[in-house]
């Protein structure tokens, strides 16, 4: 069974950044190049068909990417059981990560279906179609930095099981 999830709402999206709750952790979110859009509230929900056993989004809200870039994603405190969700993630090139996932859950969604293959350690992957699910990361982590490439639109949102356990 999937480990409930704590999605974040996105409250707000600029050209290159965005910020949310996620159960009274803030997340922002900080991109090299431009947004190609954003749903912060309502509109068409990317996740209604989605990978069996994937952590399924809670919500609407997305960020779209069009042009390659850094993304980075900061959690206001170090969060364990980070879910990254791909929507359409047919990217050229190989997808970066500065942490490694533990975990994919990958297959068909509202864009058609798609696989990953991990690059070694599995700090990054090739994709290969439209890639839609999620990606566990264990953690703790703080930052979760993406480097992808370019396309029409891709998108993301990002959740997490459970607060990371302070460090005494």
């Amino acid at each position: 069974p999937v480990a409930a999830t704590t999605w974040t709402d996105w409250t707000s999206a600029s050209s290159t950044t965005a910020s949310g709750d996620a159960g009274g952790v803030t997340v922002s979110f900080s991109s090299t190049s431009a947004l190609a859009g954003s749903l912060t509230a309502g509109g068409t929900n990317y996740y209604t068909s989605w990978p069996t056993g994937a952590a399924q989004p809670s919500n609407t809200d997305i960020l779209m990417l069009g042009a390659s870039g850094t993304r980075t994603i900061t959690f206001s405190q170090a969060v364990t059981g980070v879910q990254l969700a791909l929507v359409s993630w047919n990217v050229p090139g190989t997808v970066t990560f500065n942490h490694a996932f533990a975990n994919s859950v990958i297959g068909c969604g509202y864009w058609g279906c798609g696989s990953i293959s991990p690059v070694v350690g599995n700090t990054g992957f090739t994709a290969h179609g439209e890639v839609h699910g999620t990606l566990t990361f264990a953690g703790p982590i703080s930052t979760l930095t993406i480097n992808d490439g370019g396309e029409n639109w891709h998108g993301l949102t990002v959740g997490y099981e459970a607060l990371a356990a302070p460090v005494p």
